[in-house]
Parts: structure tokens; sequence; C-alpha cells
């Protein structure tokens, strides 16, 4: 007698709830020994350090495979969380490049608009003086199109990590700086 093939049974999914029911109640909090317990948590964190790669939200160090609840590189202490992209962005760090391009920005637009009154009031500058007043006015479009572009990818700034962040800064400063330093030698040298 040759054996009768298996049935399939199929699961019938229950119906979704209509779109007007009222919401489930929301999860309740966990015990308070569970989650006010630093030892819990020190477990929790070196738990998921454990399968996961991680890297320490002040200095970059890789975490992966720790079992204390602090950063074996800076001796930050740390803890579990759940981060926006954001709450990276290191306000000072940001703040320090704006900043540096904004107060080129005002120096070349003040310097390039005494420089139009002059060209108004006296005619057009004598010709060794034309080459640093077109400068001035592409260094003013430059910073300006420097302030647009930091603005607009702060994102992607808050992304980096906090010693990248620092290091744009840094250098945004010094060049911005050195270029209106080199400018302005290279401008009384030739007057």
């Amino acid at each position: 007698m040759a054996p009768t093939p298996a049935r399939h049974e199929t699961a019938i999914a229950p119906a979704p709830p209509p779109l007007d029911a009222a919401p489930a109640d929301p999860p309740a909090d966990p015990p308070a020994d569970l989650a006010a317990s630093p030892v819990t948590r020190s477990a929790r964190l070196a738990e998921f350090l454990a399968h996961e790669e991680a890297a320490c939200p002040l200095c970059g160090y890789g975490l992966r495979g720790l079992k204390a609840a602090r950063c074996p590189e800076c001796d930050a202490p740390l803890h579990l969380g759940i981060l926006s992209d954001d709450a990276r962005l290191r306000l000072p760090w940001f703040l320090t490049a704006i900043v540096s391009i904004s107060l080129g920005l005002g120096f070349d637009a003040v310097v390039s608009l005494l420089l139009i009154v002059i060209i108004i009031d006296e005619g057009a500058p004598p010709p060794p003086v034309r080459p640093f007043v077109l400068a001035m006015w592409a260094l003013a479009l430059l910073c300006g199109l420097a302030l647009t572009v930091l603005c607009r990818m702060r994102r992607r700034f808050a992304r980096l990590a906090p010693v990248a962040q620092r290091r744009l800064a840094v250098g945004t400063f010094c060049v911005v700086f050195g270029v209106h330093l080199a400018y302005g030698v290279t401008f009384w040298w030739v007057m």
C-alpha cells in the first residue's frame, strides 16, 4: 500500500485591527531594579559589544569585545543608548568653522565695499592695484560659497568622528586666516 501524500495545512492570519480601533496599551516599564542597576546596564553594554562593532563617541576607539563600561583609550564612561546623527554634531567645532569663514566673508565684504566707493569716487584703480581689487572680490565670493557649502553639509559634518570635526574646523580657520594674511602682506608689500 502506497503512503498517502501529506496534506499541507495553511495557517490563517488573524484579521488586522480596524483603523479606528483604540491603540494598544504602551509596553510596561522595565522593573526598577533592572533599569537602575549599573551592573545590569554594564552587562547589557558588554553583551552588545561582544557581537557588534561600535566606536567610542569621544575618541573613535573601536570598542568591540569591551567588557567594562569605560573606553580603554580615553576613559570616557559609556552606556548603551539610541542616538541621532545630529547628536554627534560638536557645536563648538562646527561654530569654529562657521565663524572662521564668516569673519573672512565680513572682512572681504567691508573691504570690497570700500574699494567700490573709492572706484566710484576716483575712477578706475591704478594698474598695480587692479589684481588686488579682483582678488578681494574673489575672496568674498569664495568665502560666501564656502559658508553656504558648510551650512548645507552640516549633517555630513555631524557624522564625522569628533577628531575629524576638530581637524576640519581648525583647518578651516588656518586656511581662511592664512589666505587673508597672505593677501594682506602681498598687498602691503606691493603698495
